[in-house]
């Protein structure tokens, strides 16, 4: 019983190991314009990169 239990405990990690999945990195995920005017334009980008081994979708982004 007791062998039985220890292999499906494996076989289980196992699995939940190799289940593939999508990581996001992002270097600098915050930047500081500083002190901005109306009148001033700016931007910035940011550099995004899946280091997972799957798709990555993003459906959403919301500014803070």
């Amino acid at each position: 019983m007791a062998k039985t239990l220890l292999t499906t405990v494996f076989f289980l990690c196992v699995a939940a190991s190799s289940y593939a999945s999508p990581s996001l990195r992002i270097d600098k995920p915050q930047h500081d314009f500083g002190t901005v005017t109306q009148e001033d334009k700016v931007e910035h980008f940011f550099e995004i990169e899946n280091a997972g081994d799957s798709d990555l979708v993003i459906e959403k982004l919301v500014p803070s």
